[in-house]
């Protein structure tokens, strides 16, 4: 299983000979930074809307795609035509959670998640991963309207 937390300090390279090794259908977990009823809502947005975005990013280089969702993670089962696209995404993804140091390449990571959830919001896109969406937008309401009642 890949866990995208653990990728730390990895090149596109690194990834791609991790995925040499691994047989498909490829595993990808990523664990929920925040717990329902004890986060802020907007962390549990944040939290899903980031775990939203990778599974889109993730539908759009496999030809077969799956996730499941428990109460820690996601994992999604994907299997690929071209896995240098596989490595190229998880190397995006990582930058989100754990990867490096270099703010480019985590500013190029959410610049893409936002860009990627206002088309989800306008519905200008299928989404590939619908419940998470949902639980994005749920917890992004509910944080909006907590803010209004602190405004009063």
């Amino acid at each position: 299983m890949i866990e995208i937390e653990k990728i730390v300090n990895a090149t596109s390279d690194d990834i791609l000979n991790m995925l040499i090794h691994v047989e498909q259908p490829f595993k990808v977990c990523i664990y929920k930074s925040t717990q329902l009823f004890f986060s802020d809502t907007g962390d549990i947005a944040r939290d899903f809307g980031s775990l939203a975005f990778a599974g889109q990013q993730l539908k759009e280089v496999s030809k077969n795609f799956d996730y499941n969702t428990t109460n820690n993670c996601v994992t999604f089962e994907i299997e690929v035509i071209d896995i240098v696209s596989l490595a190229e995404t998880l190397l995006l993804l990582s930058y989100g959670y754990s990867n490096g140091d270099d703010d480019d390449q985590e500013m190029e990571y959410f610049d893409e998640m936002y860009d990627f959830l206002d088309k989800a919001e306008k519905a200008e896109i299928e989404i590939a991963c619908p419940d998470l969406m949902e639980a994005y937008l749920d917890a992004k309401m509910e944080d909006e309207n907590n803010a209004e009642d602190d405004d009063d």
